[in-house]
């Protein structure tokens, strides 16, 4: 299941829908400002600061159902 699930962020990263830096996240041709809240990394999506790894995130999404 983890192995699945990380493949496909490695797939989407490889056909160019999602990339990572240490400082943004693009899916799908929008990009997200990495932040460092209360210790925690994450983005703010739809006006809520979700932590990386967040099973609403779209990339996690997409990366869910690959499971």
């Amino acid at each position: 299941r983890v192995l699945r699930h990380e493949q496909k962020h490695m797939e989407d990263m490889a056909s160019g829908r999602a990339a990572y830096d240490d400082k943004t996240i693009t899916w799908e041709g929008n990009t997200w400002n990495r932040l460092n809240v209360n210790g925690k990394w994450g983005v703010m999506h739809e006006g809520k600061f979700k932590e990386d790894g967040d099973s609403t995130l779209p990339w996690e999404q997409s990366a869910i159902k690959a499971e």
